[in-house]
């Protein structure tokens, strides 16, 4: 299929049509993208969701009047992936950062008050357990518990949809943390 028949389909009202155009695009440029994400040290379900997001991106913009293709549109997709890639990349690196300061003399004195305990090595343990959870509820936590970060912010930064999403999220993230803790306590019992 021709770019200009990509683009063509793409802005159809048409949805066979655009789903057409979706279809090429997946085989035409997955393989090269998931090589890429591979090649830098990502997943192959990076390499998806990248891709699904390349794909939003460019369907986004196609869609505007005064979108022009300047260059091939591989060349277009590439630079998109790249840019995604790269600030995720960077992105994960600033939130590793923040991740070794878990096991601080200053981030324990924190998590005394959330178990209740005044000893130190259940703290250390919790800010372990913690860090095994990984994922989104390892940062809403830290962005509450240790950065201080309000719940709007925590709501921007993870992409949330309002507060209250993230009200919801952090309460079961605390209720699993104390589950994974009480079950910790009791094997070491």
């Amino acid at each position: 299929m021709e770019e200009v028949k990509i683009i063509e389909y793409l802005r159809a009202n048409d949805d066979r049509k655009v789903d057409q155009a979706f279809e090429f695009l997946y085989e035409e440029y997955y393989p090269g993208i998931r090589s890429f994400i591979l090649q830098k040290g990502g997943s192959a379900e990076d390499g998806a969701d990248l891709f699904q997001d390349v794909l939003i991106v460019f369907y986004k913009k196609i869609r505007t009047s005064d979108f022009v293709l300047n260059c091939s549109l591989r060349t277009f997709l590439f630079a998109i992936v790249k840019n995604k890639w790269f600030n995720k990349v960077r992105k994960y690196k600033k939130e590793s950062l923040v991740m070794d300061k878990i096991e601080t003399e200053e981030t324990i004195d924190e998590w005394a008050y959330l178990f209740n305990e005044d000893e130190d090595e259940d703290i250390k343990a919790a800010a372990k357990i913690l860090q095994k959870m990984g994922g989104d509820c390892e940062r809403i936590l830290v962005y509450a518990f240790f950065n201080g970060m309000e719940t709007s912010e925590i709501a921007a930064k993870m992409g949330y949809a309002n507060e209250q999403v993230t009200r919801n999220k952090k309460s079961r993230c605390l209720k699993k943390l104390r589950i994974l803790f009480r079950s910790f306590k009791a094997r070491t019992v």
